[in-house]
């Protein structure tokens, strides 16, 4: 009997990470099988539906907001340029708020989810000493691009590859890295928890995602501003501390900066920062650009 609850509640647990495990998987496999992703996404994104529908645990505010936005994402999508289009982005940004609505559902596993985030973050640091490693060796990588004449490339930075782990992009690894960051901080009380908020900044550092660490320093100042001081002290420390040891690699890096600045926001001669324009509703309607 002890065995069968045993194997039932690992079986649940299962169910429980199961589209976390297939959004993952679908990541991995992005450069060497592209169909996954996309079906992956899918796959994940109506399980979660159908474990929302079966659990009937949903949170009112949650369920009121997005009710409010329906309307105009509906909006945007009739009045996309395609139908096509509109229906692939509507989807897109409904996807964010299924996660919500399932991390509702499944708010009592997570301790469960805690311990994932932590294998998660662990590994894809092992997965990139590794990369580093290859890189040095110059080996060529199985999440390297290729180009249609076979051509393969990687994200670098001031020289340097732009850590990936297990999930190919640097952006989306630096993001998740970022988030763990701050859950490990608030929510784990174990032991390594230090270790732990090491690897994630490690690993959020070496994607070189400027958004990601620029997102990380604005939530760091609102969760600790009466300690903003300390903070401030620490960074200079650590910046001048990198800068002696890697000057060159640092001026690359700053330049590389400024040049994402320009491209982006100052001048703006980028197809990204005509995005930005169109999203602030300074040339377009912001429904049309949705979409």
């Amino acid at each position: 009997m002890i065995k069968k609850i045993s194997h039932i509640i690992n079986f649940n647990q299962f169910l429980v990470l199961l589209p976390f495990i297939i959004i993952y998987a679908g990541t991995v496999f992005q450069t060497t099988f592209k169909e996954i992703t996309s079906v992956s996404k899918v796959l994940a994104f109506a399980y979660m539906l159908v474990y929302i529908f079966y659990t009937r645990k949903v949170n009112t505010n949650l369920f009121l907001s997005t009710l409010i936005f329906l309307p105009l994402l509906i909006y945007g999508i009739l009045n996309s340029w395609t139908l096509k289009a509109g229906l692939s982005d509507g989807l897109r940004y409904l996807f964010p708020i299924t996660v919500l609505f399932y991390s509702y559902s499944i708010k009592e596993h997570f301790g469960l989810l805690l311990k994932f985030i932590i294998f998660f973050v662990v590994l894809n640091f092992l997965i990139q000493i590794l990369n580093y490693f290859n890189w040095a060796r110059g080996i060529e990588q199985w999440f390297y691009y290729r180009t249609e004449n076979g051509y393969a490339y990687y994200n670098e930075t001031a020289g340097i590859i732009r850590a990936t782990g297990t999930v190919v992009f640097f952006g989306f690894l630096g993001f998740l890295n970022m988030v763990a960051f701050f859950i490990i901080n608030t929510f784990y009380h174990g032991r390594f928890k230090k270790v732990f908020l090491g690897i994630t900044l490690f690993m959020l550092l070496a994607s070189v995602s400027f958004k990601a660490f620029g997102a990380f320093l604005i939530v760091l100042l609102l969760y600790n501003y009466k300690r903003i001081y300390k903070l401030v002290l620490f960074f200079v420390l650590l910046l001048i501390g990198i800068y002696l040891t890697f000057p060159e690699k640092i001026n690359e890096f700053v330049e590389s900066l400024l040049l994402r600045i320009s491209l982006y926001i100052t001048e703006g001669n980028s197809a990204r920062s005509e995005s930005y324009r169109v999203m602030f509703g300074k040339e377009i309607s912001i429904f049309r650009s949705g979409c």
